[in-house]
């Protein structure tokens, strides 16, 4: 279930990672040419949501992303209090945005009603407390969600493969400039079945 800490934890989380994960998986790796950072909320549930399309295997991409995670809690541990701050005010100045269409209205109107959650008021209740965070309150939150061995940490996986598999080039050698330790991908899905019969 939602709730306001949550909430805000998440957003200011990938307020300060959505950037740098474009920056280093497609302007430095060149994984793919959509790259994205976002969350996902629905029925109730929330959490981080990372997309990469590419050419490249499926495990590598995701153990890319999970390097990634390892080096988001660097960034963070050299972030300091005043940087910090100026990423709240910036959340927090999008968030209370008016809406400039009746139906972008609407629709945040009836997601409450849809989901039972009944904050019409969220905004203004989540900014505020938004302001409230404070530096060491997402570190624990990435401590106990987000860290590969975070004892909160809940993970979907999808991989969707297209028919033509690309090649992997130069695989080895990608890295992050963080040391990073052996990720073991297990495959969590089995192996591409064809819906249609070819002939």
């Amino acid at each position: 279930m939602q709730s306001t800490r949550s909430n805000m934890l998440l957003e200011v989380f990938m307020q300060l990672i959505k950037e740098s994960f474009f920056n280093v998986l497609r302007t430095q790796e060149q994984l793919g040419y959509i790259v994205h950072a976002g969350l996902r909320r629905c029925n109730g549930s929330q959490g981080l949501r990372f997309l990469v399309q590419s050419l490249r295997s499926a495990l590598f991409i995701e153990s890319r992303i999970e390097s990634f995670l390892r080096y988001a809690k660097k960034e963070l541990d050299e972030l300091d209090e005043e940087e910090f701050d100026r990423h709240v005010e910036a959340l927090a100045t999008m968030r209370l945005v008016k809406p400039k269409k009746l139906v972008s209205e609407a629709n945040k109107y009836w997601t409450e009603i849809v989901s039972r959650q009944y904050n019409f008021d969220r905004d203004n209740v989540e900014v505020a407390f938004l302001r409230t965070l404070r530096l060491p309150d997402v570190l624990h939150f990435y401590e106990d969600y987000v860290a590969s061995a975070a004892p909160r940490r809940h993970k979907l996986v999808t991989h969707v493969l297209g028919t033509k598999q690309g090649s992997d080039p130069a695989e080895e050698g990608q890295s992050l400039p963080v040391e990073t330790e052996e990720v073991q991908v297990q495959p969590c899905v089995p192996e591409p079945v064809p819906i249609f019969d070819a002939n």
